[in-house]
């Protein structure tokens, strides 16, 4: 695992305070956290990357030290309200998702929201199905959650190989150009491949099951949750594909309409624009929040964004 590249900062601590005093923006955050969860009467806790305005690598996506981060914003919270999980991400390693995933549902009893008010795609649609429902507006969306190495999609490599073995049992002769074109691969790339959208399979299946149709059982469900896995998981010819609204509920996911309750709308969408503004006004690559704002954890990137 790489050296980690975020200080978590407790906002309760006197660096935190430092931080936090003097930002405009902030406030309107921790205000407009704690106004969504009068209004919901949930939990909120905000899990939220600077892209796609700002992209800090790895140190905006879904990693396993944001676990730590969770366990720190989790603390004091009554889990008997359950969790609205408010979450923007660009996505990240799947083994942390189900590090996340399998954590909050031990803390909330499956009684866990996600609420995307704009993207969180590959890791974050994981972690979303895992959710009870998902809550989207018209702009937001999911993605594929497709396997990718080295930003190359694993449903592409495992392709080429299977092209090769039917090019060169159809002509041997072609044997010398797929030795050439493969060879740009490691040994033991294909299995690797397999391996991982496999688990992609799987850990959808399982949370699919146990979590948004918690209960519900029968060959009607098996077969809505293997559609709804098989097309997130599949080669959708672009890993940052826009799964809307309309097409997660045609799809068969557990979603609801952001814009049905005005009021909620009005507030998670100032809490968007809010978040974004203090993010990009400290150079923030990502935000662990709740409710209370006390305590909090701040991811602070001290590198240059990526272009």
């Amino acid at each position: 695992m790489p050296n980690n590249p975020l200080r978590y900062i407790p906002l309760d601590t006197k660096i935190g305070k430092k931080i936090a005093s003097g930002m405009h923006a902030s406030e309107l955050v921790l205000n407009l956290t704690a106004e969504l969860s009068l209004h919901t009467g949930r939990n909120t806790v905000i899990y939220y990357s600077s892209f796609p305005n700002r992209s800090y690598g790895d140190a905006s996506a879904v990693t396993e030290w944001d676990i730590s981060g969770f366990m720190r914003v989790l603390t004091g919270l009554d889990r008997s309200m359950g969790l609205d999980l408010v979450m923007q991400t660009p996505g990240g390693d799947p083994l942390a998702a189900e590090g996340i995933v399998e954590y909050l549902q031990a803390e909330f009893k499956g009684d866990v929201r996600v609420i995307v008010p704009y993207c969180a795609y590959s890791a974050g649609t994981l972690i979303s199905c895992a959710a009870k429902s998902v809550i989207l507006g018209n702009h937001s969306c999911l993605g594929p959650v497709d396997p990718q190495l080295g930003h190359i999609p694993c449903y592409n490599i495992l392709k080429e190989f299977d092209q090769a073995r039917e090019d060169i049992i159809a002509n041997p002769n072609a044997l010398e150009y797929w030795k050439l074109r493969l060879g740009e691969y490691y040994t033991g790339i294909y299995t690797q491949c397999e391996d991982a959208v496999a688990l992609g399979d799987e850990l959808l299946n399982i949370w699919l099951h146990k979590y948004m149709f918690a209960g519900e059982i029968g060959p009607e469900v098996d077969e809505k949750i293997e559609k709804i896995y098989r097309k997130l998981n599949s080669n959708n010819h672009n890993h940052g594909r826009h799964f809307t609204y309309s097409f997660c509920k045609e799809l068969g996911l557990k979603v609801e309409q952001l814009e049905a309750d005005p009021e909620m709308h009005t507030i998670v969408m100032k809490l968007h624009h809010a978040l974004e503004m203090f993010m990009e006004e400290q150079n923030m690559a990502k935000l662990l929040l709740n409710h209370f704002g006390v305590p909090a954890a701040i991811s602070i990137q001290e590198q240059a964004p990526q272009e």
